[in-house]
């Protein structure tokens, strides 16, 4: 259910309101929040430069995102 919203305001250029439900729900503790923000940033990644900053985002801010989650779920999937 998590991915399918974030998946949606995707599709509508919401990156950050997507962003900022990952994050609302890593903090809650949903389970489905390291598979679902994988997916998210995947799905950000595919898009063009001109598309995320469209949305106003951009590359450095999916990395940073997703190392963010794997830091708080305490993975280890990046190289410093």
């Amino acid at each position: 259910l998590l991915y399918e919203k974030l998946k949606e305001l995707v599709t509508q250029g919401k990156f950050c309101e997507g962003e900022n439900l990952l994050f609302a729900a890593m903090e809650e503790g949903d389970p489905e929040v390291p598979s679902a923000a994988v997916r998210f940033y995947m799905d950000l990644n595919q898009l063009s430069d001109a598309q995320l900053e469209e949305g106003n985002f951009s590359r450095e801010e999916i990395l940073d995102g997703l190392k963010a989650v794997c830091t708080h779920y305490g993975l280890n999937l990046f190289i410093p």
